[in-house]
C-alpha cells in the first residue's frame, strides 16, 4: 500500500507542515492578506507538475500563472498594515468580538448556514454549484477569524509563559493570557470544528461536479469571505482609502480569473488523453462537440460539422491530427479543416 512508500510520508508531513505555517501567518498578517496568499501554492502545484511530472505547460496555465501572482500582489498592497497586538484583553472588548458590528455579523453567519442547511440545499445543491460552495466559505471564514486570533495568541505564548504580565493595573501569573485563558482554547475548538465542517461541503461539491470546477469556484467565494470577515470583525479595512479598496477588489478577480484558467478543460483534457481506443477519442470529441454546440450556438455548429467530417471521411488520419482537432471552438478551426461548400451544408443542419 501507498501508506508504506517513504515519499508518501514526506509529502505529508511537507504539507502539514504548510498548513501549520499558514495556520501561524495568521497570527502576522490580515485575515484579507493571508487568505489570498494561499492561492501562491496553485502557482508552485503548477511548477511541480511541469518541471517533476512532466505534465503539459499551456498558454492558458500562463496566464493564469500570471493573474494569481499579479492579483495577491494587488490585494497585499491594497490591504491597510495593522500594528494592533490581537491579545486576550483586546479580542474581549468592544473594539473586535465584543462589537455589536462583529457579534450580529457572526450570528447572521450562523442563521445563513441554518437557512441554505433547511431549505437551500436540499432543493438546489445538485443544480447550482454555489450552493454547497458557498456554506462550505461562510463557515470556512469562521475558521479564518478564528485562526486569525488563536494564531496571535500562540506567538505571544514565549512572552507570555516567560514572566508575569502586567494588563490593566492587574498582575497575571504566566500563561495567564494564552494557553491558561479559556478563550484560547475556545478559539482552538472553533478552528476544529469548522475546518471539519466545511470539509464535508466542500467534498460534496466535488463529488458531484468534479475539481476542476470546484476549486476556482470555491477559491473566490472563500476569499470574499474571508476577507470580508476579517474587515467586519477585526476592523482591517477601518483605514482603507477608495483606491486600496479599488486594488483589494481587482486583485480578487484577476486572482480568481487566472486560477480559472489553470484548471479549465484540464480535467477533461487528461481524461481525454488516457483514452488508447481512436474511436473511443472521436466518440469523445463528439460529445464534447455536441455540448459546445449547444453552448455556442452558431460557432459550435462548425464545431460539430467539422467533426463529423474528419470522424466520417479520414478516420484513420483522425489519430494523427486528434490532438490538434481536441475541442475546437471557432469558425476558423473549422473552415481549415473542411470545404467550403460541406462546412456550409453541414452547419446549416
Amino acid at each position: 500500500p501507498f501508506t508504506r512508500l517513504r515519499l508518501w510520508w514526506i509529502g505529508i508531513l511537507l504539507n502539514i507542515s504548510g498548513e501549520v505555517g499558514n495556520l501561524l501567518a495568521y497570527g502576522y498578517a490580515p485575515a484579507a492578506i493571508v487568505a489570498p496568499v494561499g492561492s501562491v501554492g496553485v502557482v508552485v502545484n503548477q511548477v511541480i507538475a511541469v518541471f517533476f511530472l512532466r505534465a503539459p505547460l499551456r498558454k492558458r496555465d500562463m496566464l493564469g500563472l500570471v493573474g494569481v501572482v499579479g492579483g495577491v500582489v494587488l490585494i497585499i498592497l491594497g490591504v491597510p498594515e495593522s500594528d494592533v497586538e490581537l491579545t486576550v484583553h483586546v479580542m474581549l472588548t468592544s473594539n473586535i468580538f465584543l462589537n455589536p458590528r462583529a457579534y450580529w455579523y457572526l450570528l447572521g453567519l450562523f442563521a445563513l448556514i441554518v437557512v441554505f442547511m433547511r431549505v437551500v440545499e436540499p432543493r438546489y445543491a445538485h443544480k447550482h454549484i454555489f450552493v454547497w460552495l458557498i456554506m462550505c466559505s461562510v463557515i470556512s471564514s469562521w475558521t479564518v477569524i478564528a485562526a486569525r486570533g488563536f494564531s496571535s495568541l500562540l506567538t505571544q505564548i514565549p512572552s507570555d509563559c516567560a514572566a508575569e504580565s502586567c494588563e490593566h493595573g492587574l498582575v497575571h501569573p504566566p500563561c495567564a493570557t494564552t494557553i491558561a485563558h479559556w478563550f484560547f482554547w475556545v478559539l482552538l475548538a472553533c478552528i476544529a470544528v469548522t475546518a471539519i465542517w466545511s470539509a464535508l461541503y466542500l467534498n460534496k461539491a466535488m463529488q458531484v461536479y468534479g475539481n476542476t470546477q470546484t476549486v476556482p469556484v470555491y477559491y473566490c467565494t472563500f476569499n470574499v469571505a474571508s476577507i470580508l470577515g476579517g474587515a467586519v470583525v477585526y476592523n482591517e479595512f477601518a483605514d482603507i482609502t477608495v483606491a486600496k479598496g479599488l486594488m483589494v477588489g481587482f486583485g480578487i478577480l484577476l486572482a480568481c480569473r487566472g486560477l480559472g484558467l489553470i484548471t479549465s478543460d484540464r480535467q477533461a483534457a487528461e481524461e481525454f488523453q488516457s483514452i488508447d481506443d481512436v474511436d473511443d477519442k472521436v466518440d469523445a470529441i463528439r460529445v464534447q462537440g455536441r455540448k459546445l454546440r449547444h453552448s455556442l450556438s452558431f460557432g459550435g455548429s462548425f464545431v460539430q460539422a467539422s467533426i463529423d467530417h474528419d470522424a466520417a471521411v479520414d478516420p484513420e488520419r483522425l489519430s494523427e491530427r486528434i490532438l490538434s482537432a481536441h475541442y475546437p471552438t471557432s469558425y476558423e478551426a473549422a473552415r481549415e479543416r473542411m470545404p467550403a461548400g460541406r462546412l456550409v451544408e453541414m452547419s446549416l443542419r
